[in-house]
Parts: C-alpha cells; sequence; structure tokens
C-alpha cells in the first residue's frame, strides 16, 4: 500500500513539475528534488515490503538498518545530484532484489512482480535513452505510460503477497 501511494505521489508531482516547473524557475530545483526523494522513499517502501514477505531468519532489524542507510545515502546523493539516474539507481536496486526473489521462490507473485520489474527496466531505458514517438509524446511521456502498465502489474503482485499486512489490505 505504502509503495503503491508513493509511485502515485512520483507521477503525480513528476506530472506537475514536467507541466509547471518551467513557470516557477525559483523553485524548480527543489521541486525536482522532491521528486527525486519521494523516488527514492518508494524504492525504500519496495525493500521494505520485500523484507516483510521473506521474513528473514536472524535479526530484521538490522535489515531494516540497511535500508534505511541505503534511503538516506540516496537522499543525500539527489541534494547533491538532482539527476533521475541517481533515485533510479535506488528504486531499480529494491526493484533487483524483487526480481532474483521473483526468480528464485516460486511465490503467487511471481509472475506479477517479473512483469512489473521487466516493464520498469523498459520505462528506464525508454527514458534514459530520450526515445521519442515524436514531438508531442517525449520519452517523458513514453516513460509514464510504459511504468502506469507497470504499476499494473506490481498491483497485482500486491494483492498476492503471502505476508501483507492488515494496513495494506
Amino acid at each position: 500500500m505504502v509503495s503503491m501511494s508513493l509511485m502515485a505521489a512520483s507521477a503525480f508531482t513528476g506530472g506537475l513539475y514536467h507541466g509547471f516547473a518551467p513557470e516557477f524557475p525559483h523553485i524548480e530545483p527543489w521541486w525536482w528534488r522532491v521528486v527525486l526523494w519521494i523516488i527514492c522513499g518508494l524504492g525504500f517502501a519496495m525493500a521494505m515490503s520485500l523484507l516483510h514477505e521473506l521474513k528473514p531468519s536472524g535479526n530484521v532489524r538490522n535489515w531494516q538498518l540497511l535500508l534505511a542507510l541505503k534511503f538516506a545515502v540516496s537522499s543525500v546523493a539527489v541534494l547533491f545530484k538532482p539527476e533521475f539516474v541517481v533515485a533510479m539507481a535506488d528504486y531499480g536496486s529494491s526493484m533487483f532484489a524483487w526480481l532474483i526473489a521473483a526468480l528464485i521462490l516460486r511465490r503467487p507473485w511471481r509472475g506479477p512482480m517479473l512483469a512489473g520489474v521487466g516493464l520498469s527496466l523498459l520505462a528506464g531505458v525508454v527514458q534514459q535513452a530520450q526515445w521519442n514517438l515524436s514531438a508531442h509524446f517525449n520519452h517523458n511521456d513514453v516513460f509514464h505510460l510504459i511504468q502506469a502498465c507497470a504499476l499494473v502489474a506490481f498491483y497485482r503482485g500486491g494483492k498476492r503477497l503471502t505476508n501483507r499486512s492488515p494496513i495494506g489490505d
């Protein structure tokens, strides 16, 4: 639930940024950082969801601290280097963990999570390569269209998690 909410928040805030930030040059750099910080928060939430799903033996607290440290490092990196690739590295590392888990484990969420990760990877490649479909449908538009399909897959996978919390239902 938190991951999906952060994905929606990043899409909404990012869409507003792309549409209106040029009109507000004084706040534009910080507006973009907010978008990137939300994406880093999304990476943290996705990683925490996987940790909750897998319930590893041993001290879960150490894993939580490691994930919090990853989020903090990414957030500081965004402060000094506010580039999309920084947030994608954070978010991508969480998706990579989901990819590995989906490939190794035979859980009900396997297929949708693989689809979500694959579509997200494709969206990132399209965005970074700046593949445009037309002058009025640029690489950011294509990215968001593909990422919307990934969201559907992540949602379907999330509904199949075996250790869903009552908050997420």
